[in-house]
């Protein structure tokens, strides 16, 4: 199969699991060519398998790939931004070269404003509820479609 494809395209690898690098690795193909964007940072799909080392380990999964960070973020505000690598800078990455991390965790952003909002609960229920509330007042008091 591999002879099949010019290029593979892999978006949100972070959330890849085992036989998912398995199958990547057999339709490239010793020579072919991979581009997999993945951000170790939101790697959140442990529970049904997603393995972060697949994005640590990229380089030596793929021989001859090379880790190369984006330089703008393209999701999110500049103050959701900055919050989220205050967080992550006590993540360590260990497995990917430095440059690149460093590179990723100064990521510029391409819009400017939002709000970001913490709220700490003392339980998970707690927690829920307070997500049921947001959502209910969302619908009554703001018509946000309860489908949205």
């Amino acid at each position: 199969l591999s002879a099949s494809y010019d290029v593979i395209l892999v978006d949100e690898y972070q959330d890849t699991d085992a036989s998912q690098l398995r199958l990547l690795r057999a339709l490239n193909g010793p020579a072919g060519t991979l581009v997999a964007f993945g951000d170790p940072d939101q790697s959140i799909y442990a529970f049904r398998g997603a393995d972060i080392n697949n994005v640590l380990d990229f380089e030596s999964a793929f021989p001859g790939a090379s880790v190369r960070a984006l330089t703008t973020g393209r999701r999110s505000g500049a103050n959701l931004l900055a919050a989220t690598r205050l967080l992550t800078t006590r993540m360590p990455l260990p497995r990917l070269p430095a440059a690149a991390v460093r590179a990723h965790r100064d990521l510029a952003a391409a819009r400017e404003g939002g709000s970001v909002e913490v709220y700490t609960y003392p339980t998970a229920g707690a927690e829920l509820d307070n997500i049921a509330d947001v959502l209910r007042r969302a619908h009554l008091e703001d018509g946000v479609p309860w489908r949205d």
